[in-house]
């Protein structure tokens, strides 16, 4: 199952509980997560080296974690902000 929206290609977690997301449109953004922790099932991601086992499920092409827990592409995309690289860097 893939979302018909925005596809996640790489996920790196940042500190106080910020995603660096690389989506398949080349954009790079960044998403502050603390809003969204809250209830049950996103307890366990409150723990900093929790949060960190992010990672890109490649069939369903968006962020999640080993308790099971993931967020729409789409939401990432609009919750999150625009990184702008230098140029020097290649990206």
């Amino acid at each position: 199952m893939s979302h018909a929206g925005h596809a996640v290609l790489s996920v790196f977690p940042l500190r106080n509980f910020h995603l660096l997301l690389e989506f398949e449109n080349g954009d790079y953004r960044v998403i502050d997560m603390r809003p969204m922790l809250w209830g049950e099932v996103f307890e366990p991601l409150k723990d900093q080296d929790f949060f960190k086992k992010v990672k890109v499920d490649p069939e369903i092409k968006t962020v999640v974690w080993p308790n099971d827990v993931d967020l729409c592409p789409d939401t990432l995309y609009s919750e999150s902000k625009p990184v702008e690289f230098p140029s020097s860097l290649g990206v």
